[in-house]
């Protein structure tokens, strides 16, 4: 049996580099659009197709898995070598490649890891995701301070050739794990279908609540997701049409970024995961609104900054919980990378259409409330049809 070691190590590193590419999109967003003279809604489909594309580089993310990550990573490189050069209608080609490429190498390595910790996958995706939170949370401070130090074209390629070196360590170093690693079940009517059951009424009430279950899940997924995009790419914007100084622009998006990294953290502990997914789910999307309504709300500097720090916290355990639920019954086409892809690219370019149709990107981000609400209402479902199992905290 190969050494996973140093792919494991390689592996942190990358989905925490990946980090980078999700957030700076949103980060230098009000520079793309003075640089290129966007309005809203070009700059919803700018966001979109970042998102859009990434959700096509999951799907793709198939096969050899340590190839996708090299190819997804080269291509996140090229992306921003072409941002640095392009012209208004170049950039959306630049923002597509680059989308595309993180989304297969984000999917290919979250696959990798699941499979090799089959045994722990909900507590090794949450490690997961909270290590590309570290990455998510130093990210703008990075990209807005180095910015403005050398400017946004140094970074720009600074980033790009990050990424060209993360892609030839790739395909130096990582290994393929092997497809077969216990993802036994190909859906979740089947794992409740080999459940001992009392008789054919109960059977075929739990096949239907399984069912259901995998439904809502859809939907939490994907809200999660958007809701997370949609934040992080227009943020930035809002702040500073609100008034605040770089400074304060900065400490409410690294809030957000923050608040995340601390609520998967903080779950990533044994005693906090033996609590349940339930309750999680019952109860995160709902401070998740309520943060997102006083974001939208209140518009002093600390206030901001607090609220988004809370709605970080709160949005940080969903998705890779949502995820872990799902991925125990197989990968089935990769569907829950898709539709978080089709969730997370959404999102964003809807707030532009809003925001650009009423002048007002205050409405825009109401998108986001709206995208809570759903998910509160996907993550009740979840919580009340999941069939009982046991949280492996690992």
């Amino acid at each position: 049996m190969p050494n996973h070691r140093p792919t494991e190590g390689l592996n942190y590193v990358l989905f925490a580099a990946t980090a980078f590419g999700v957030v700076l999109p949103g980060t230098v967003l009000p520079q793309l659009l003075a640089r290129w003279s966007f309005n809203d809604r070009q700059a919803g489909i700018l966001l979109f197709l970042s998102f859009v594309s990434s959700s096509v580089g999951a799907v793709i993310a198939r096969g050899k898995l340590p190839r996708a990550v090299s190819l997804g990573f080269l291509a996140m490189g090229i992306g921003l070598f072409g941002l640095r050069v392009a012209s208004a209608s170049g950039a959306f080609a630049a923002i597509t490649l680059m989308g595309g490429g993180m989304g297969a190498a984000m999917t290919a390595i979250s696959l990798m890891q699941s499979r090799q910790h089959a045994a722990t996958r909900s507590a090794e995706l949450s490690r997961l995701n909270l290590i590309w939170s570290v990455g998510a949370c130093f990210a703008p401070s990075i990209l807005l301070r180095g910015g403005a130090h050398w400017g946004l074209n140094a970074m720009l390629v600074a980033s790009g050739v990050v990424f060209t070196i993360f892609a030839t360590a790739a395909t130096l170093v990582l290994q393929e794990v092997n497809a077969s690693a216990p993802v036994i079940q190909t859906d979740l009517a089947t794992d409740v279908a080999l459940a001992p059951v009392r008789s054919t009424e109960s059977h075929a009430r739990l096949v239907r609540q399984a069912a259901w279950t995998g439904i809502a899940l859809l939907v939490v997924i994907p809200m999660s997701t958007g809701v997370e995009s949609s934040l992080g790419g227009w943020l930035t914007t809002y702040s500073r049409r609100s008034g605040l100084a770089s400074n304060g622009t900065l400490d409410t998006i690294t809030c957000l970024w923050l608040g995340l990294l601390l609520g998967r953290l903080v779950h990533s502990f044994p005693r906090v995961a033996a609590l349940g997914e339930k309750r999680v789910l019952a109860t995160a999307p709902a401070l998740l609104s309520a943060a997102i309504g006083a974001i939208l709300v209140v518009h002093t500097g600390w206030s901001m900054s607090l609220s988004a720090l809370v709605a970080g916290f709160a949005l940080g355990p969903v998705y890779p919980l949502a995820l872990a639920m799902w991925l125990e019954h197989g990968e089935r086409g990769n569907l829950a990378f898709l539709v978080a892809g089709c969730g997370s690219s959404a999102l964003p370019l809807l707030t532009g259409i809003v925001s650009n149709a009423t002048h007002s990107l205050t409405r825009g981000l109401y998108v986001s409330l709206a995208g809570g609400c759903v998910m509160l209402l996907g993550a009740a479902a979840t919580a009340l049809l999941a069939p009982p199992r046991n949280l492996s905290p690992g």
